[in-house]
Protein backbone atom coordinates (compact mmCIF):
# COMPACT_ATOMS: atom_id res chain seq x y z
CA UNK A 1 0.00 0.00 0.00
CA UNK A 2 2.85 2.25 1.00
CA UNK A 3 4.22 1.79 -2.57
CA UNK A 4 1.48 2.49 -4.27
CA UNK A 5 0.69 6.20 -2.62
CA UNK A 6 4.61 6.85 -2.84
CA UNK A 7 4.03 5.93 -6.48
CA UNK A 8 0.92 7.98 -6.65
CA UNK A 9 2.32 11.20 -4.63
CA UNK A 10 5.20 10.69 -7.84
CA UNK A 11 2.76 11.76 -10.70
CA UNK A 12 1.32 14.64 -8.94
CA UNK A 13 4.82 16.43 -7.51
CA UNK A 14 5.98 18.82 -10.81
CA UNK A 15 9.16 18.51 -12.39
CA UNK A 16 11.15 21.34 -13.84
CA UNK A 17 13.88 20.18 -16.81
CA UNK A 18 16.93 21.56 -16.84
CA UNK A 19 15.91 23.54 -20.19
CA UNK A 20 13.70 25.13 -17.97
CA UNK A 21 10.18 23.57 -18.65
CA UNK A 22 7.79 22.61 -16.34
CA UNK A 23 6.14 19.40 -16.80
CA UNK A 24 3.32 18.09 -14.51
CA UNK A 25 -0.26 15.82 -15.33
CA UNK A 26 0.98 15.25 -18.66
CA UNK A 27 1.47 18.90 -19.86
CA UNK A 28 4.17 21.35 -19.89
CA UNK A 29 4.63 25.12 -19.99
CA UNK A 30 8.01 27.26 -20.57
CA UNK A 31 9.57 29.36 -17.84
CA UNK A 32 12.04 31.90 -17.74
CA UNK A 33 15.58 31.00 -15.56
CA UNK A 34 14.24 33.24 -12.61
CA UNK A 35 10.90 31.28 -12.86
CA UNK A 36 12.66 27.91 -13.07
CA UNK A 37 14.71 29.16 -9.68
CA UNK A 38 11.66 30.17 -7.71
CA UNK A 39 9.44 26.93 -9.08
CA UNK A 40 12.13 24.76 -8.14
CA UNK A 41 12.34 25.93 -4.54
CA UNK A 42 8.33 25.82 -3.93
CA UNK A 43 8.52 22.60 -6.15
CA UNK A 44 11.06 21.14 -3.43
CA UNK A 45 8.19 22.07 -0.21
CA UNK A 46 5.13 21.19 -2.83
CA UNK A 47 2.18 21.21 -0.35
CA UNK A 48 3.77 23.11 2.63
CA UNK A 49 4.55 26.80 2.81
CA UNK A 50 8.00 28.43 1.74
CA UNK A 51 8.53 31.89 3.16
CA UNK A 52 9.19 35.18 1.03
CA UNK A 53 12.61 35.36 2.04
CA UNK A 54 13.10 32.11 0.98
CA UNK A 55 12.29 32.51 -2.13
CA UNK A 56 13.96 36.25 -2.29
CA UNK A 57 17.23 34.29 -2.21
CA UNK A 58 16.21 33.25 -5.80
CA UNK A 59 15.97 36.50 -7.33
CA UNK A 60 19.21 38.48 -8.43
CA UNK A 61 20.76 41.13 -6.51
CA UNK A 62 19.07 44.22 -6.11
CA UNK A 63 17.54 46.46 -3.61
CA UNK A 64 15.11 45.43 -0.93
CA UNK A 65 12.38 47.04 -2.45
CA UNK A 66 12.71 46.39 -5.99
CA UNK A 67 13.06 42.38 -5.19
CA UNK A 68 9.76 42.37 -3.30
CA UNK A 69 8.28 44.37 -6.33
CA UNK A 70 10.20 41.47 -8.79
CA UNK A 71 8.60 38.80 -6.53
CA UNK A 72 5.15 39.84 -6.48
CA UNK A 73 5.51 40.21 -10.36
CA UNK A 74 7.17 36.79 -10.80
CA UNK A 75 4.49 35.32 -8.57
CA UNK A 76 1.68 36.66 -10.71
CA UNK A 77 3.33 35.74 -13.91
CA UNK A 78 3.81 32.11 -12.58
CA UNK A 79 0.26 31.94 -11.60
CA UNK A 80 -1.19 32.36 -15.18
CA UNK A 81 1.69 29.71 -16.81
CA UNK A 82 0.86 26.81 -14.16
CA UNK A 83 -2.84 27.40 -13.99
CA UNK A 84 -3.26 25.04 -17.43
CA UNK A 85 -1.27 22.38 -15.80
CA UNK A 86 -4.04 22.58 -12.50
CA UNK A 87 -1.39 23.77 -10.29
CA UNK A 88 -1.71 26.75 -8.56
CA UNK A 89 0.60 29.47 -5.55
CA UNK A 90 -1.45 30.37 -3.11
CA UNK A 91 -1.01 32.89 -0.80
CA UNK A 92 -0.30 32.30 3.31
CA UNK A 93 -0.94 35.30 4.60
CA UNK A 94 2.34 36.37 6.60
CA UNK A 95 3.86 33.41 6.50
CA UNK A 96 4.94 33.07 2.31
CA UNK A 97 3.16 31.12 -0.64
CA UNK A 98 2.52 27.21 -0.87
CA UNK A 99 2.05 25.42 -4.31
CA UNK A 100 -0.27 23.04 -4.86
CA UNK A 101 -2.47 20.97 -7.43
CA UNK A 102 -5.49 22.43 -8.06
CA UNK A 103 -8.89 19.76 -7.98
CA UNK A 104 -10.64 19.48 -11.14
Amino acid sequence: MATLLAKAWVDRVPEIDPVGVLRHGGRSCAISPTEADLLQRLVRSFGEVVSRDELLKCLPDRSTMSRRNALDLHIMRIRRRIKPLNLAIRTVWGQGYLLELVKA
